[in-house]
């Protein structure tokens, strides 16, 4: 494999893994505006459920967040691609 191949390659992982990344900080976003919500409902009202809502919407992100983190900490180490390319991935993830 040529390493022009390995670079486009490269590439299109890196932009795919952007795209995903985008949409986990929109969610991340989405997450905290629904917190602040519930947070406010229990402030106000006091609502024994508003708090258990709290709860599991807090549980709910955890394990989405975990699953995406996994999921692309686990594809960036079986990745094909250059260590270069690789070091660019993890850094846009945080790593």
């Amino acid at each position: 494999m040529s390493k022009y191949t390995m670079y486009k390659r490269g590439l299109a992982e890196l932009n795919e893994t952007k795209k995903y990344v985008t949409y986990y900080r929109e969610k991340t976003k989405q997450w905290s505006l629904l917190f602040s919500k519930i947070k406010f409902d229990c402030l106000i009202t006091n609502n024994r459920i508003s708090k258990i809502n709290l709860i599991k919407a807090a549980n709910l992100a955890d394990k989405e967040m975990e699953n995406f983190i996994y999921y692309y900490r686990h594809k960036i180490i079986n990745s094909k691609s250059e260590n270069y390319e690789k070091t660019k991935v993890a850094r846009i993830l945080g790593y």
